[in-house]
């Protein structure tokens, strides 16, 4: 099984407001991740670390290889991390983090963007 992370930089203080806060903030309420997930078939949360996790089966070889490129650059246009394990003709993606906003940790809202631009 090959595979490919794209990992976002560790805490960093990060400004709200006139102050700045420190540590990590976290990512949307449970309830808002469920109730996105049911418009979006195929994705599951996960507990720890947070995030969203979808598996596709192709045909072909060729198939599973070109939907593991097209993730990756989706990834790039949504500058959030991903990671992708590709295994003959079998991908599985992961959404985990937010590489535009490092000091957030769990599902946020451009991670949902993200697994709903990938389908």
């Amino acid at each position: 099984m090959r595979s490919v992370e794209k990992q976002s930089s560790p805490d960093q203080p990060h400004k709200q407001g006139d102050r700045v806060a420190l540590g990590p903030r976290l990512g949307l309420k449970a309830e808002r991740v469920q109730e996105s997930l049911l418009s979006m078939p195929g994705w599951r949360a996960l507990a720890e670390p947070a995030g969203l996790v979808r598996s596709r089966e192709f045909t072909w070889p060729a198939e599973a290889e070109a939907y593991a490129a097209f993730v990756a650059r989706l990834s790039q246009l949504h500058r959030q991390p991903v990671k992708i394990d590709l295994d003959e003709s079998r991908v599985v993606i992961t959404l985990n983090g937010a590489a535009s906003e490092p000091a957030v940790r769990g599902i946020t809202q451009p991670v949902l963007d993200l697994a709903a631009a990938i389908g």
